[in-house]
């Protein structure tokens, strides 16, 4: 019998994936529009204005919801969350901005990527070949997303959209990494969360003042 934990992490894990997915669409259609609406904006300031109101506004119900252990959040959980949030950050404004110079359908599959680039650091870093079932599972997922996404060779170029985004997917392999580290299995979830979502609105807004549309 399957545990009951185990089977709610999996439903939320769907759940996740689907709102995730329909990210692309839904950002690439408000990119377009803004760009009608105003049309001298930068495609950066966009990304990062955009990235500061959702994590903005996710650390803000976490950190409702956990206010009362707040307060003994510990040193590791705090760490944890500042890596998070660094790498989330910065991979969450170059898939934006990318996603702005390119199609959503390319944007989904490049993002996947990270599906090779952690098999291939865990099996440098381990000093060992991927085992088979990984490789397989990986260019399954890879061919699963590409037809989902009716993704065109033919149409594929190398341009500043798929460059951000293919850094981007760096950028999250590093933040799987760093989640699964054994150093932080016994950090609380909500407190480490919390912490990621400050440190990544922080780094974006940041990064949007710099980029602010000159009057």
């Amino acid at each position: 019998m399957q545990n009951p934990k185990h089977v709610r992490a999996c439903v939320w894990l769907l759940i996740a994936t689907g709102f995730w997915g329909l990210s692309f669409p839904f950002i690439r259609s408000i990119w377009l529009l803004q760009k009608q609406l105003v049309p001298e904006i930068s495609s950066v300031f966009f990304a990062a204005a955009l990235a500061v109101v959702r994590f903005g506004v996710a650390g803000i119900l976490i950190a409702l919801f956990s206010a009362r252990t707040l307060r003994k959040m510990t040193r590791l959980e705090l760490q944890q969350g500042i890596g998070l949030g660094i790498f989330g950050g910065l991979g969450i404004v170059f898939q934006m901005d990318g996603l702005a110079h390119t199609s959503a359908s390319t944007s989904a599959f490049l993002t996947q990527f990270y599906c090779l680039l952690i098999p291939i650091w865990v099996s440098w870093q381990n000093r060992a070949a991927p085992k088979l079932a990984v490789v397989v599972s990986s260019v399954m997922v890879l061919a699963g997303i590409a037809i989902l996404a009716q993704f065109n060779w033919r149409e594929f170029k190398m341009g500043r959209g798929e460059a951000e985004t293919i850094l981007a997917t760096v950028f999250f392999a590093g933040q799987i990494l760093w989640l699964e580290r054994p150093r932080y299995a016994q950090n609380r979830v909500t407190h480490f969360t919390v912490v990621m979502f400050a440190t990544t609105s922080l780094l974006i807004a940041t990064l949007a003042v710099f980029t602010v549309p000159s009057a």
